[in-house]
């Protein structure tokens, strides 16, 4: 089988989208031809273990949105170049309910990749609501009404002509199939994973007296919000500290809490260290971890801090409490309150004893769950088949 994966983002950009397709393509690399279609330049993908052993890549690089012009002719030069290599199937990975063009009608690909005989699935990694991703986040609600019904059609074009629409929680996939009701039996959740089996277990490791949080640092991921709880309860823990790993994003986050903490005076204790290719070690080492997401699928940094044993605090955001049991499993806090984190935090500084119940607990969770890497690939594989026998019966 020769599949496609179209991606938004470069292979290593580090979020959850790119990891999912790096997993996927790995797992796949052996018994079938790769294709990727991506912004990724030549030159990074040749030094990358698993770009480098595509078949072929076929650049996508466009900062436009439909209906421009710009996109029209990027666009329609990319799918000539898809729909010339022949994959048996292209794979979409979307950052939001509109990407890939489906915002507008007749933009997305899907339909034309149908005309040619190439079917197409498509995962949706994150669903926030029915507004939001077509148009800027600060137009006035008069526009995002007049808008909606537009972007609406394009995405049932899309939904129409895909076979299968995979989301990353039940949280997602709940309210895509209400918005979309006619396209909800093609709707489906699989929780995405890189985890191994052998790897859901408690940490051996002595746990620091360190708050850790994993991902871009970016607003809607919340860091600024945990910088704010952190500062309400720093002072009377001057030996605790916030660590917070992961690239900067350029929305301006960064610089937000590096302001906030010479403000604060919290230079000491709170460290950004950038990306890191050891974060589960970290994860390992932290006694608490956080995803104070304001918008998240799932988080697949929370899954693997559970995974090893951490006490674990998240927001109420996407399928967050899906992981997150709350008093169970850990603990569950209003996104966007650093009131609320405060006091959660509070809660497992002061007891050790609940943040190792906690841990112990987390892994029996993912377990339960079965978010493992054997299982997400099982169930991609069960669908890629699924499909091109429909297409070839």
């Amino acid at each position: 089988m020769r599949i496609a994966y179209a991606i938004e983002s470069p292979l290593r950009y580090g979020g959850g989208v790119s990891v999912l397709v790096a997993t996927l393509m790995e797992a796949f690399l052996g018994d079938h031809e790769i294709i990727l279609i991506s912004p990724d330049r030549k030159e990074d993908l040749l030094h990358d273990a698993v770009g480098s052993r595509c078949k072929k890549h076929i650049r996508w690089l466009c900062e436009k949105n439909p209906p421009s012009r710009e996109f029209s002719e990027i666009s329609s030069k990319t799918l000539a170049q898809v729909i010339q290599a022949k994959p048996d199937l292209v794979h979409f990975h979307s950052g939001g309910v509109f990407s890939w063009g489906n915002r507008w009608p007749g933009a997305s690909w899907p339909a034309d990749l149908e005309k040619h005989g190439i079917p197409s699935i498509w995962t949706n990694h994150l669903v926030v609501n029915l507004f939001h991703g077509y148009c800027g986040e600060r137009k006035p609600w008069s526009f995002k009404l007049a808008m909606l019904p537009w972007s609406y059609v394009g995405k049932s074009q899309q939904l129409r002509a895909t076979t299968t629409e995979i989301c990353v929680s039940d949280h997602d996939a709940t309210r895509m199939r209400r918005w979309y009701f006619p396209f909800r039996k093609k709707i489906c959740r699989i929780y995405h994973s890189r985890l191994e089996k052998s790897e859901i277990q408690a940490s051996a490791n002595p746990r620091e007296k360190m708050i850790l949080a994993v991902g871009h640092l970016a607003f809607r991921k919340g860091q600024h919000i945990l910088v704010q709880a952190f500062g309400k309860i720093s002072r009377q823990h001057p030996d605790w500290q916030l660590v917070l790993v992961g690239p900067e994003s350029g929305d301006g986050c960064s610089d937000w809490i590096r302001s906030y903490c010479r403000k604060e005076g919290l230079e000491n204790q709170v460290k950004m260290i950038g990306q890191r290719a050891d974060a589960r070690e970290w994860m390992k080492r932290c006694a608490i971890f956080v995803q104070p997401s304001l918008q998240e699928a799932l988080g697949l940094a929370l899954q693997e801090a559970m995974a090893c044993g951490c006490a674990c605090i998240g927001s109420n955001a996407g399928g967050i409490p899906e992981l997150i049991r709350n008093r169970t499993s850990g603990l569950i806090c209003n996104a966007g309150d650093p009131f609320l984190l405060a006091q959660g935090l509070e809660s497992l500084i002061h007891h050790p004893d609940l943040r190792a119940q906690y841990g112990e607990a987390a892994v029996g969770h993912v377990k339960a769950l079965g978010m493992t890497r054997d299982a997400m690939i099982l169930a991609h594989r069960e669908i890629y088949e699924g499909c091109c026998m429909d297409l070839n019966p």
